[in-house]
């Protein structure tokens, strides 16, 4: 296999982990304790829908204006990605009246997972770096925290960065690991390429050997 095979294989990679995080349930064996299976976490698609109605409140009315701003917003975010992967489709397929028909969003996601061998390696980094942002975008919707990227690798998936598009819709690479922040210290790291997460109690893992120990207090928030 050659550089360019191996490239084009990790883009597609890439591409294919960011569809199965937003439309695939996530089993969190980073958070499995001692003998307690591990626990499943929705798809981002599902919690990020979940937001819009929660549990347990469908059959309220449904009025927009019974719902909460945080409601409200997710639908937009919603809307915003449901459009955004419709235009994708749509020039993919070629077929430009996807873009007015906006077909359902789960099913625009699994278009793109089952047919990405399909897919010339430009498409493949169209759709990768369109998915990884919805992937960031719904992160910081549902946790909107303050967070720091980290110049490393990330030691389960061994990326550094990984592409994603931008607010001027420019394809750029971003770090995969952030340190997530609540008021003045680290609370966890996380990759936002492979979801793993690494509580406060673990941060030493991510942190490499050489670093300066006043680095390492700095990211830890301790005197």
């Amino acid at each position: 296999m050659n550089f360019n095979q191996i490239a084009s294989a990790e883009l597609r990679q890439r591409a294919q982990h960011s569809l199965n995080r937003l439309c695939v349930e996530n089993v969190r064996f980073d958070l499995a304790e001692g003998d307690t299976p591990a626990p499943v976490e929705p798809c981002l698609i599902a919690q990020l829908t979940d937001a819009v109605i929660p549990s347990g409140e469908a059959g309220g009315g449904g009025r927009s204006g019974s719902r909460s701003p945080a409601s409200d917003a997710a639908i937009d975010l919603l809307a915003s990605i449901e459009h955004e992967a419709s235009t994708i489709l749509a020039a993919i397929t070629h077929h430009p009246a996807l873009r007015s028909r906006s077909p359902q969003l789960m099913g625009t996601l699994r278009w793109m997972q089952s047919n990405l061998n399909k897919c010339d390696d430009d498409q493949v980094q169209l759709i990768g770096g369109y998915a990884s942002k919805w992937c960031e975008e719904i992160v910081d919707f549902l946790n909107p925290r303050k967070r720091t990227p980290l110049s490393r690798a990330c030691p389960a998936c061994k990326y550094e960065t990984h592409w994603t598009i931008n607010l001027d819709l420019e394809m750029v690479k971003t770090p995969c690991l952030h340190a997530v922040w609540e008021a003045d210290r680290v609370a966890f790291i996380e990759c936002g390429y492979c979801g793993t997460m690494w509580g406060r109690h673990c941060l030493w893992e991510v942190l490499t050997p050489h670093e300066s120990v006043e680095a390492v207090q700095k990211l830890l928030g301790v005197a």
